[in-house]
């Protein structure tokens, strides 16, 4: 008798909780949809916001879409692109971002955008590589368990599914409705850092893997694209600290596996005028702003000489678009130095 009322205490204690569980979650589900959807989210979040400015554009008027990490944000300049090619594209990015976290963004995209061409970023494939330089032999299946199980990674699972815990700093915030510059995603950085001449692009025939489970996230997200309708084109932008012949050789690999365009800009630096002297922001990662406009303009170049896309014959959305240029260009000119400044403050 006694075993029958512990028993019955114990399923009673475990009913409890998956109640409390369960309520608990509705709850946060509720506040989250409540209190910060997701066009009402984009607005407050400083490191999501440009990433999900899609949100705000019309309906079905972003021809492409490119998802990646900073490397993205501070080398793709959408207005450079419609200047020259009277295309509308969105940078989908934001620091760290990885596949993962760039096929859910593209999942909520393609709720609100049907984009021709959709770019992939090259660099946030090794973001959370579990294979090094240095250990590539040492990686075995519990690697990929604890890949699988990194905070980061978990962070993200949470914050997709209660966007509440994504944007809970913005309870206290207030949004400034005018005045707010559109980039369509990039971030605008004109500082210099000068480097030491850099051949980092070296041939050879090694290649730096791709983790499996990285992989797996990579082929869910074309799979999304071409489900959509979408081509998909994977792009390096130039990185001369973070980029080299090895990763070059392994998505290329992987490209061609995957029946993908592959495009290294990386291999183009002379062609674009990417220089080491002028062009990046900080020690070779991110391209600063004279460097983003070489690039985005090489990269127009290269789309309209291999796809199919016309330019935007919408006229509102022809004149949204050369508003948001004529500000942008405002905005240049108004944080433009007085002199030319490197890093270190020293002119030139």
């Amino acid at each position: 008798m006694k075993n029958y009322y512990s028993r019955r205490k114990n399923a009673i204690n475990i009913i409890k909780v998956i109640a409390f569980t369960a309520v608990f979650i509705i709850l946060l589900q509720s506040i989250s949809v409540l209190v910060f959807p997701n066009k009402t989210a984009v607005i407050y979040s400083n490191k999501k916001r440009d990433a999900y400015s899609f949100i705000n554009e019309p309906r079905n008027t972003i021809q492409i879409a490119a998802v990646g990490n900073s490397n993205l944000y501070s080398g793709f300049s959408p207005i450079d692109f419609w200047k020259k090619q009277r295309i509308t594209s969105v940078v989908c990015a934001s620091a760290g971002q990885t596949v993962k976290e760039s096929r859910l963004l593209i999942d909520q995209l393609f709720q609100y955008q049907k984009p021709k061409l959709v770019l992939i970023e090259a660099d946030m494939i090794y973001g959370y590589s579990i294979r090094s330089k240095n250990d590539v032999n040492s990686i075995n299946s519990l690697n990929e368990f604890f890949t699988k199980m990194n905070p980061d990674l978990f962070k993200q699972d949470v914050e997709n599914i209660f966007t509440v815990f994504k944007y809970h700093n913005c309870i206290r915030g207030k949004h400034n409705k005018n005045g707010v510059l559109n980039t369509y995603g990039y971030k605008y950085n004109s500082k210099k850092v000068p480097l030491k001449s850099n051949k980092y692009m070296i041939p050879c025939n090694s290649v730096e893997p791709i983790s499996d489970y990285v992989e797996n996230q990579l082929d869910l997200l074309i799979k999304k694209c071409k489900e959509n309708n979408s081509d998909v084109l994977i792009v390096a932008m130039p990185a001369a600290s973070s980029w080299d012949y090895e990763r070059h050789n392994a998505i290329k690999k992987y490209a061609s596996k995957s029946k993908v365009p592959f495009i290294d800009l990386n291999l183009h630096c002379d062609e674009i005028g990417i220089d080491m002297k002028n062009c990046y922001r900080d020690k070779g990662i991110h391209l600063n702003y004279k460097g983003a406009k070489a690039a985005t303009e090489f990269l127009g170049k290269y789309i309209s000489s291999q796809y199919h896309i016309n330019p935007c014959s919408d006229e509102a959305i022809k004149n949204d678009w050369d508003n948001n240029c004529a500000a942008f260009e405002l905005f240049r000119n108004k944080h433009k130095p007085k002199k030319d400044t490197t890093a270190n403050g020293q002119t030139e």
